[in-house]
C-alpha cells in the first residue's frame, strides 16, 4: 500500500482497500421460495414457508466490496493477495465515507420438513467490515496529494473488522395453519469462532497541518482493539487462521401467511396472496482472548510527527506502536487489556411478498441495522430492497432492487437453473470497473429436489369443518 501521510487516513485506507465489503444479502440466492437452506440464513422461518420439502447445499459463495471514498483503476481481484499491493488508487471527495460489507462461504447445510416443524444445519465462514465517519471530512484526500501548510480537519469516525466461523442448528415449526392464515417461526443458534477482528473509534474531531518534514495535530483521542493477526493478509499466513475466540449468536424469525380463498377451514397446502415476514439477525458477540489487546491513545496537546515515522506504519499493530511511542515514550504503555468483545452485524428485517401472475412475484425488504450500543458492533448496512421474480421449480429469475445507505441506487440480477444459482445484486460493478471500485457476485449449488413438486397445482385433500 502507497506509505500514509497521516496515521488515520492509514487506518481508513487499511479497512476500506483491505477488508471492506459492501453488506447486501445476495437475494437472488434467498428471496424465491426455494431457497431453503439459503433462505434460513435470511429469515430462519424460511425454509418451512416454501415449497420444497428438504434441500442440502454444498457451497455457496457471495461477496461485495463498495465504498464511497477510494476508487482502484485496476481490477479488485489484483488485490486480494495482500493489502500491501496496492499501488494506484484514486480517491473520491465525499461529505460523508461510508463503507459496509460482508463475504460468505456457505459450506455444506441442509434442512428438512417433517409435518408442522422443520430442521436445518449450517455452517459458514464470514467477514464483515464497515466504516462512518462524520459528516464534511474534510481532511480526508489522495495519501499524496496533501497540501502543504493547510488546516486540515480528520473527522470522528467508526471502524470495524470481523472475520468469523459458525456452525449453527436451524428449528421451525408452524403456530397455526388454517384455510384464511398460518403463522410460522423460526430460529438459528450459532456457535462462534473469532479468526480476526478490529475495532476503531476515531472518538473527536482533529486539525492536522503537513509541512516538509512534519505532520502536526492539535489533538488526538482514539480507541481500538484487535488481533495481532489482522495486520497479514496473505493466504499462505498461518497465523489468519488462528483461533482468537469464540461465542454464540442467535437469529430469530417469522412468517405471517395469508392464504388464498377457500371454503375448507383446514389445510396444509394452500397458496398464498400475501407473505408477511420478521426477523432479526446475527444477535451476539464473540469474546477475544487469544492474541488480542485493547489499547488506547489520546493526546490533548498541540504534537508533532516526523513524516518518516508516518511512512514506516505498515498495518495497524505499527500505527499502535508508533503511536504509544510517539505520545507515551512507551511502545507498550496504550495497551488497557488483553481481550475485548466483538459484536456481530446485528439487524432488524421486514420483508412483504406477493405472489403476481404466471409465476411472477415480487418481494420488498427493509434492513435496518441496530443502533450502536456498543463501539465494537459491526454496523450492517440500511437497506430498502425490491425484487421481482419469476420462479418455477427448475427455473428462476430475479430482478434485485436495492437504495443502499437510503442514498445510492443498485439494480441487480440472478438465475438460478436446476441446482446452480448464480447472480449479481449491482450489475454496475461489471459494465463500468475503472469507474467504480466495487465487486459483487454471488453463486450457489446445491441439491434441490424440484420434483417433487409438480408444476401444476396440486389438489390436496382437505377436512370439512364440522
Amino acid at each position: 500500500m502507497t506509505r500514509g501521510k497521516d496515521i488515520l487516513i492509514s487506518i481508513l485506507c487499511m479497512v476500506c482497500i483491505g477488508t471492506t465489503m459492501r453488506a447486501q444479502e445476495f437475494n437472488g440466492l434467498r428471496t424465491d421460495n426455494y431457497a431453503g437452506s439459503y433462505g434460513m440464513l435470511l429469515n430462519p422461518a424460511m425454509p418451512i414457508t416454501g415449497k420444497i420439502p428438504w434441500d442440502v447445499n454444498f457451497v455457496a459463495f457471495g461477496v461485495n466490496e463498495d465504498n464511497n471514498y477510494i476508487k482502484i483503476s485496476d481490477p479488485v481481484f489484483k488485490y486480494v493477495t495482500t493489502s500491501d499491493s496496492i499501488l494506484d488508487v484514486e480517491y473520491y471527495n465525499p461529505t460523508q465515507i461510508r463503507g459496509h460489507g460482508n463475504v460468505l462461504l456457505q459450506l455444506p447445510s441442509a434442512f428438512i420438513k417433517v409435518d408442522d416443524y422443520a430442521f436445518g444445519m449450517f455452517t459458514n465462514a464470514r467477514s464483515a467490515g464497515y466504516f462512518l465517519s462524520d459528516k464534511e471530512p474534510g481532511g480526508v484526500i489522495g495519501l499524496n496529494d496533501l497540501p502543504l501548510y493547510t488546516d486540515l480537519n480528520m473527522p470522528a469516525f467508526n471502524a470495524g473488522i470481523l472475520v468469523w466461523s459458525e456452525i449453527g442448528l436451524n428449528a421451525e415449526m408452524t403456530l397455526e395453519s388454517n384455510s384464511l392464515f398460518s403463522l410460522h417461526i423460526g430460529a438459528n443458534i450459532k456457535y462462534l469462532m473469532g479468526l480476526e477482528a478490529l475495532a476503531f473509534e476515531n472518538n473527536e474531531l482533529f486539525t492536522f497541518v503537513k509541512d516538509t518534514v512534519n505532520f502536526t495535530m492539535t489533538n488526538f483521542n482514539t480507541d481500538f482493539d484487535y488481533t495481532r493477526n489482522l495486520g497479514s493478509n496473505l493466504l499462505y499466513d498461518p497465523s489468519n487462521y488462528a483461533l482468537n475466540g469464540s461465542g454464540f449468536g442467535i437469529d430469530l424469525g417469522a412468517y405471517y401467511v395469508i392464504h388464498k380463498k377457500s371454503k375448507f377451514k383446514y389445510s396444509k397446502k394452500l397458496d398464498y396472496t400475501w407473505k408477511f415476514g420478521a426477523a432479526l439477525l446475527d444477535f451476539g458477540a464473540i469474546k477475544f482472548q487469544s492474541n488480542s489487546g485493547s489499547y488506547h491513545l489520546e493526546e490533548d496537546q498541540l504534537f508533532s510527527v516526523a513524516t518518516l515515522v508516518l511512512d514506516s506504519i505498515d498495518d495497524i499493530d505499527e500505527f499502535n506502536r508508533t503511536g504509544s511511542k510517539t505520545l507515551y515514550d512507551n511502545v507498550d504503555a496504550s495497551k488497557d487489556a488483553s481481550k475485548f468483545a466483538m459484536y456481530l452485524p446485528a439487524s432488524f428485517l421486514l420483508t412483504v411478498d406477493k405472489p403476481l401472475r404466471n409465476d411472477f412475484y415480487v418481494q420488498a425488504m427493509i434492513m435496518r441495522r441496530i443502533p450502536r450500543f456498543s463501539t465494537n458492533l459491526i454496523a450492517r448496512s440500511n437497506v430498502f430492497g425490491l425484487t421481482p421474480r419469476y420462479e418455477r421449480r427448475k427455473f428462476g429469475f430475479f430482478l434485485p432492487m436495492q437504495l443502499y445507505e437510503d442514498r445510492e441506487f443498485r439494480i441487480g440480477t440472478a438465475v438460478r437453473w436446476h441446482f446452480v444459482t448464480v447472480g449479481s445484486d449491482n450489475l454496475r460493478t461489471w459494465f463500468t470497473p475503472k469507474e467504480y471500485s466495487s465487486i459483487d457476485f454471488y453463486v450457489g449449488v446445491k441439491l434441490t429436489p424440484y420434483w417433487l413438486v409438480t408444476q401444476s397445482k396440486k389438489k390436496y385433500l382437505e377436512c370439512l369443518k364440522n
